[in-house]
């Protein structure tokens, strides 16, 4: 019985070699990038209508155009919060390390 396990171990351990060796190093690619911000501009000007006729039919045919400006101005309101919140968080690191360097600690970011 042991041997069948260490044999089975044995024989997945060494499926699993190939691929671990065969694994490239992840790089950063402009199509990549272009790629999902397409996919997100895609998904957004689907879900925007989809949303909004959803719940248009939710409620009276003399109410929807309120319900679709109300969608609107809504997705409008998060699309600035989302930019927003994403300056403000990509930009933490550039503050910190303006930070480190107006103190003189620049030898840390060599890399920069």
């Amino acid at each position: 019985m042991m041997k069948k396990t260490m044999v089975k171990t044995g024989l997945s351990a060494l499926a699993l070699l190939p691929g671990l060796a065969m694994a490239a190093p992840a790089v950063v690619d402009k199509a990549d990038n272009a790629f999902m911000m397409l996919c997100t501009a895609l998904v957004l000007f689907m879900t925007i209508p989809g949303i909004a006729l959803f719940y248009g039919g939710l409620i009276r045919g003399k109410n929807v155009l309120s319900m679709l400006t109300q969608v609107a101005v809504t997705f409008a309101l998060v699309c600035v919060l989302w930019v927003v919140y994403g300056l403000l968080t990509g930009l933490r690191h550039r503050r910190q390390l303006l930070r480190q360097l107006r103190l003189g600690d620049a030898e840390e970011y060599q890399d920069y």
